[in-house]
């Protein structure tokens, strides 16, 4: 695995306050729903469709400052999904991917893939599913550590490399054709070229979901490439639509996301 040092281009992202967070500014919605329709006014300022355009029936609608918003029923259209077997092959969602990197015991770096990812809080507390039986699990718990990469869309290949068996030896040859620069407060390498990166430790592991786990660690270190990074001076929606991010359509699919909107939060609403 070759390394190299970390370079200029990267800002360090402080982490004395928290990290992730939301845009506060509120956008609201444009228009009311249109077409025929008779209004009934109940008590606290909802309103209810008792028939909507085409003869639908609708259930309780919200007025959102003036807009009303309401929501066709659903009974008659949904399909039930087993639960004797796990659902999640049966539809798609949308997760993050990243590469997640731990020390192997020799001291070699390891680098996986995982997208059932996640903040933890508003906090700087980070977690992920893992398998006891997984190298990347006794790592952790081994060394305390890790290291999380988000990688660009461009670096689609490397993850699913990095997502290559290991060899009878317990080897994963194919990480040495990752480029690599070793974190800064911890004992562990990121991936080059992603956009953002964490440095954990190793907070808590919660065991008993089916056969895997969630690890949780503390991000205790971050940084990034300043053309990811939020600024007051930069529209967030250009932002996005310059710097596009890799996102994970489980199961196996994946996209790349170059267009937003601003999400219509009420304006009293608080983390």
């Amino acid at each position: 695995m070759q390394h190299r040092s970390l370079e200029n281009r990267l800002i360090r992202v402080p982490v004395i306050e928290p990290i992730t967070g939301r845009n506060s500014t509120l956008r609201r919605l444009s228009q009311a729903c249109s077409g025929p329709g008779r209004l009934v006014q109940p008590k606290h300022g909802n309103y209810l469709f008792k028939t909507g355009p085409n003869g639908r029936n609708f259930n309780n609608v919200g007025n959102i400052r003036g807009v009303v918003v309401h929501t066709e029923s659903s009974e008659n259209r949904l399909v039930e999904i087993e639960t004797e077997t796990p659902v999640w092959d049966r539809f798609f969602t949308v997760a993050p991917l990243v590469l997640i990197g731990t020390q192997d015991e020799d001291g070699s770096p390891d680098l996986a893939p995982k997208h059932m990812v996640t903040p933890l809080g508003w906090q700087n507390y980070f977690g992920f599913v893992c398998a006891p039986t997984h190298s990347t699990c006794r790592n952790i718990l081994r060394t305390g550590e890790f290291t999380v990469s988000y990688p660009k869309p461009s670096q689609v290949l490397f993850t699913s490399l990095a997502a290559s068996a290991r060899q009878e030896d317990g080897e994963k040859p194919v990480l040495d054709y990752f480029t690599t620069f070793p974190a800064s407060k911890i004992d562990g390498v990121f991936i080059d070229d992603a956009y953002l990166y964490f440095e954990c430790r190793h907070y808590k592991t919660f065991d008993d979901f089916g056969d895997n786990c969630l690890i949780t660690g503390e991000i205790v270190a971050a940084c990034a490439e300043p053309d990811f990074i939020r600024s007051s001076e930069y529209d967030d929606q250009q932002l996005v639509h310059d710097s596009p991010l890799f996102v994970y359509l489980s199961p196996g699919r994946f996209a790349e996301v170059d267009r937003s909107n601003a999400f219509p939060f009420p304006a009293d609403m608080k983390k």
